[in-house]
């Protein structure tokens, strides 16, 4: 008979439906073949089904954690499993990027094409709040666009990313609002920006809060219904970036400077040394005195 431990195991695998666990084997349920297996090793199963049953459509498991591709609609269980689709041929995130890693349709926009933003608008004023979508430039052209981010506080958000130093090294930015008094459900739309370029400092595409804010009905596909919201937002940024509430943002973070110089004479060394802290400089002492060893 099976173990509680077998029987119970979380099988995330598609193969699984096609299989019962079984005196500690996988039994198949299609010819009743009895295959030894090793937990989270489906490679035994996968390779049965291949030559026994090629012709059976391998279903995978509806999960909480299923969720469709923004860019294809196809639909993958493991949340780790996202980059790596990203990167198979079939998705079709290689021909929502340009080379230089805008989207097409930021691209197409930037060209002059225009599309109407106002099922975007109606949407975003549905339901009034305190969030807003800020956006921070390393220049005065939207190409030289950087970050985009949420908040209720905006003054203490970017005092928040100068402690963090988040973006050190980049010198004299620029920072605006570009949308406000949204509710945080709506401020989700972030991502639909984000979108926008494989390369702005955001550290993902906010996958999970687009498909939060963009509900698909049963004969709609995700990816589609995406690029259409996707258009709209970057056609909205583009005609607000000009009139923008522009202000300098510093980071006020001194780098460290690598052009420093090395000390070679006595009076250097003597210098440095009364510089560092009294603890850090007995245990100088202790290592030149033989009393220390790493």
């Amino acid at each position: 008979m099976s173990t509680p431990s077998t029987s119970n195991r979380k099988k995330t695998s598609p193969f699984w439906n096609y299989f019962t666990i079984k005196d500690s084997k996988a039994v198949c349920n299609l010819c009743g073949t009895s295959i030894a297996f090793k937990p989270g090793d489906t490679s035994h199963l996968c390779s049965h089904m291949k030559h026994k049953h090629k012709n059976v459509e391998i279903l995978k498991y509806r999960t909480e954690e299923t969720a469709p591709c923004i860019f294809c609609s196809k639909e993958f269980n493991a949340k780790t499993s996202m980059d790596r689709h990203f990167r198979e041929y079939k998705c079709e995130i290689k021909n929502f990027y340009t080379t230089k890693g805008w989207s097409l349709a930021f691209t197409v926009a930037i060209a002059g094409e225009v599309v109407p933003t106002d099922t975007l608008l109606t949407f975003m004023n549905e339901n009034e709040g305190k969030s807003m979508v800020y956006v921070v430039s390393k220049g005065e052209n939207v190409t030289d666009w950087l970050y985009v981010g949420v908040t209720t506080a905006f003054d203490s958000r970017f005092r928040s990313h100068a402690t963090q130093k988040f973006f050190v090294g980049y010198g004299k930015l620029r920072q605006a609002v570009l949308i406000k008094g949204i509710s945080m459900e709506k401020s989700h739309s972030e991502g639909l920006l984000i979108m926008a370029n494989k390369h702005l400092k955001n550290k993902n595409t906010e996958y999970r809060n687009i498909l939060h804010c963009i509900k698909c009905g049963e004969d709609e596909l995700v990816h589609e219904k995406v690029a259409f919201w996707h258009r709209q937002a970057v056609q909205y940024l583009i005609e607000k970036w000009p009139t923008l509430d522009w202000k300098i943002f510093n980071n006020n973070i001194q780098i460290k400077n690598t052009n420093q110089i090395i000390p070679t004479t006595i009076a250097e060394y003597t210098s440095c040394f009364n510089q560092i802290s009294p603890k850090t400089r007995r245990m100088v002492n202790k290592r030149a005195n033989g009393f220390y060893s790493p």
